[in-house]
């Protein structure tokens, strides 16, 4: 008995992509000064545009659009107007004096000495304004969950070589996190992976967790690590 061959129908792979190209940090844009837990924040902050510095205030800010929310703080597509600049501006209430402010600035440091990390998000200043502090970050086009939505839309499939490079830039923020800034992240998700057009994939940063955290060690025992890290 001769046996009929089936059909393909399995879906057709698309080509294989070419190398990405790492692009550099925001244009112009570099390394701001680190804050101290006392420190008053005002409205301004400045950050280098090309050769020269530019002093960004938030009545300065025109919202563009709603970028995504979480429980704690929204984020914001915002144009500096004087200087074309566009960033993406992570809001936070905030008191002048307590325990989550101290935690805020406490991460913002953290995520500015990211800078030697090409795979991390990079913050360039905060400000403080009616009641929020603005923390002032490089843009990316779109957040990893948002890309997923629009290959499934397309009923497309990710090809290896993508996905091996999306895992290559996330473990190696993850790495750096942990070995130069003895920090873990607490909220590892596809909505804080972010990738732009250049191909560059960055992990979102400004939720960490010291490794000397007595929080965070709690959290670990008595949920085990996996569900500490869909918990936290």
């Amino acid at each position: 008995m001769s046996l009929t061959p089936r059909p393909n129908s399995a879906k057709k792979r698309p080509p294989a992509l070419k190398n990405f190209a790492i692009g550099h940090h925001a244009p112009g844009i570099i390394l701001p000064v680190e804050i101290a837990p006392g420190t008053k924040l005002t409205n301004e902050t400045d950050v280098i545009v090309g050769e020269k510095q530019v002093t960004i205030r938030a009545n300065e800010m025109r919202l563009v659009s709603e970028l995504g929310q979480g429980q704690f703080a929204y984020v914001q597509k915002m144009v500096h107007d004087p200087s074309g600049c566009v960033f993406a501006v992570k809001r936070l209430p905030f008191h002048s004096e307590t325990p989550d402010r101290s935690r805020i600035l406490n991460d913002y440091n953290i995520s500015m000495r990211t800078s030697k990390c090409p795979y991390a998000i990079m913050s360039y200043g905060a400000l403080s304004y009616v009641g929020e502090i603005w923390i002032v970050m490089e843009l990316m086009d779109a957040s990893l969950d948002k890309f997923l939505e629009k290959v499934y839309e397309k009923e497309e499939i990710i090809p290896e070589n993508l996905l091996a490079y999306i895992t290559f830039c996330v473990v190696t923020a993850l790495e750096y996190l942990h070995k130069d800034l003895h920090v873990i992240h607490r909220d590892v998700k596809p909505s804080n992976i972010l990738v732009d057009r250049l191909g560059r994939v960055k992990v979102g940063l400004l939720v960490f967790c010291t490794l000397t955290s007595s929080f965070c060690l709690i959290v670990i025992l008595a949920c085990g690590i996996n569900s500490a890290i869909a918990s936290l």
